[in-house]
């Protein structure tokens, strides 16, 4: 009776129980049950997360992910479960381990497959590293600190390195209208080096801070900031066929062969891979640079280390140097190399062009670039030492004949003598080339022309020698070889012009006269000088390559090539285009 007479106050009490369960359910977005599993279970605090579902858990993998991000417990646990903070990740990815001297670029990463970005405009953050004082970022900044492709290619990117701080601060973002992306890809890239003192061992750590996303209304996005780490490991750089380190595979890596044939030191521990294209780590040998003449990674520098020149040709690295790589060195001695056409080079039929050395002291090795044009008129078919060779019989001789993309060809030629063989003194013939001159070729007498560059040579001990080239070009016009001298001076219209990346400038002289053909700017001063020489009656072609007097490409732009043989003097206009 009294049970039934207080009905209603029971009635009254249940009331803002049951608003309370349904507040509960609105404001976690889940059933009651759902909270409490999501409470006692995935929570990692208090007495909870001694219970036996939370053993569970870490036995499969923490919900929050704790490590990598590229973790086999992270994928795990974020394929069955639910992290607490659902952020896609900002990381550094860096490869391990990284050789002491070398360079590698460290990728900065935004979303994961399991937790990919939305709608993404741009982000701002830091990556920091430690161990300063065996690691920086490669300059120029402007060239190695750069965007990453997730945010595409039209972006506002900026850069600032604090080497000493050990802090790289970038900003990256998409542009007014673009719009956000979603997934997950690389926003930046930093390439770094490690000195080449560096312990093995050693631990250098990435970490990214300050890290900031918006999307394109400017709402902050949330993103979470990892790290990685790469382990230095000691050692000498070689990359197989580069055996002079100059960072590039060409005809003057022939040249270490001779002065360290037969040396021997330790064979590099990846051996089975020796010819691969990539960094390789060897111990140093004595002196060093026979380290890099062992250039297959046997152990020792004989005929077979010709092999990765050849495989390898062309390739480059990013410690490739300027050419002229010995200009700053004393150089020893000097010589000249001349060209002289042998035979009739007329139309559909075969003829020599022999390369000579002059007045040569102490050479023990030689190599250079000969360059012919146009292709569709000289057919170089084989390149040998010839019959009276100067530098001997038993050598190493390199040749390699490439029709380039453009008008041009190159017979790139490296001859060594061998250690413990001596040097060689005076004038004789390096090189013979046998080639075809094409039945087109009598339809323009003037698009016929060599000449040589790129020189490189050296004595027993390595130091270079200095070859005269009227500034490494030397030019003998093949299809007027045997024509008859002409009776004025003329500067004709370079070809082809404009032009990218060289032209071709004619001139004729009717006696011997010195000659000097020199590029200018249209302020007038001097850019190139092509020819400082005297030179033979005849029609003649000078090459300009796009370069100055210290080798650096010019830039794009109209320039005054002005010629002086005696009397005679022309200027004329040319247009370089990139």
């Amino acid at each position: 009776m009294i049970l039934y007479k207080y009905r209603w106050a029971g009635c009254l009490l249940l009331i803002p129980l049951i608003l309370l369960l349904m507040s509960v359910g609105a404001a976690e977005g889940q059933s009651s049950t759902n909270y409490i599993i999501q409470n006692y279970v995935f929570d990692q605090g208090g007495a909870r997360s001694q219970s036996a579902n939370k053993k569970v858990i870490d036995a499969i993998g923490q919900p929050s992910a704790v490590g990598s991000y590229g973790s086999t417990n992270y994928k795990l646990s974020a394929g069955l479960f639910t992290p607490a903070v659902n952020a896609p990740p900002i990381y550094p990815v860096v490869t391990s381990p990284q050789i002491a001297g070398g360079e590698f670029w460290v990728d900065i990463y935004v979303g994961t497959d399991e937790i990919p970005a939305s709608n993404l405009f741009g982000v701002s953050f830091n990556l920091n590293f430690t161990n300063t004082t065996i690691v920086d970022v490669l300059t120029p900044h402007s060239s190695n600190v750069v965007p990453g492709s997730f945010l595409g290619n039209d972006v506002i990117f900026f850069q600032s390195v604090d080497e000493s701080a050990g802090k790289v601060s970038i900003g990256n973002s998409r542009k007014s209208g673009a719009g956000g992306v979603s997934g997950s890809g690389p926003v930046a890239r930093i390439m770094f080096k490690i000195a080449s003192g560096a312990t093995d061992g050693e631990t250098i750590s990435f970490s990214i801070t300050n890290a900031e996303a918006t999307d394109p209304s400017g709402t902050n996005l949330t993103i979470d900031p990892q790290s990685d780490s790469t382990t230095v490991q000691a050692g000498v750089i070689v990359w197989p066929g580069d055996t002079n380190d100059d960072g590039i595979v060409n005809q003057a890596d022939v040249l270490p062969l001779g002065l360290h044939w037969g040396s021997t030191g330790d064979p590099r521990t990846d051996h089975a891979n020796e010819l691969e294209w990539i960094a390789h780590v060897a111990s140093p040998w004595t002196p060093l640079n026979a380290t890099y003449a062992d250039a297959n990674g046997d152990g020792v520098v004989d005929q077979a280390d010709v092999l990765p020149i050849g495989l390898n040709w062309a390739k480059t690295h990013s410690r490739a140097l300027q050419k002229n790589i010995a200009s700053g060195l004393n150089k020893s001695n000097s010589g000249s190399l001349t060209i002289e056409i042998e035979g009739e080079p007329n139309p559909n039929q075969d003829f020599f062009i022999n390369v000579y050395v002059n007045d040569a002291t102490n050479l023990f090795g030689l190599s250079f670039e000969l360059i012919y044009m146009p292709t569709t008129f000289i057919d170089p078919m084989t390149a040998e030492p010839g019959p009276d060779n100067l530098m001997g019989d038993d050598l190493i001789y390199f040749p390699n004949i490439n029709e380039t993309d453009g008008d041009s060809g190159i017979v790139s030629v490296g001859i060594s003598r061998k250690a413990g063989q001596g040097a060689v003194n005076g004038s004789g013939l390096v090189t013979q080339v046998t080639a075809h001159m094409s039945g087109d070729a009598q339809i323009d007498e003037s698009s016929t022309s060599l000449y040589i560059k790129n020189v490189v040579a050296n004595d027993p001990e390595g130091n270079p020698i200095e070859f005269g080239l009227d500034d490494y070009e030397l030019v003998t016009d093949v299809a007027n070889a045997s024509k008859e001298i002409p009776t004025t001076f003329e500067l004709y219209e370079n070809y082809p012009n404009p032009f990218n990346p060289q032209t071709n400038i004619r001139y004729q002289l009717p006696k011997s006269s010195d000659v000097s053909l020199i590029i200018y700017d249209l302020r007038g001063q001097e850019v190139r000088r092509l020819v400082s020489a005297e030179k033979t009656a005849g029609s003649h072609t000078a090459v300009w390559d796009g370069r100055d007097n210290q080798g650096n490409i010019v830039a794009s732009g109209l320039y005054l090539y002005q010629i002086q043989a005696g009397k005679f003097r022309d200027v004329k206009k040319c247009l370089l285009l990139k």
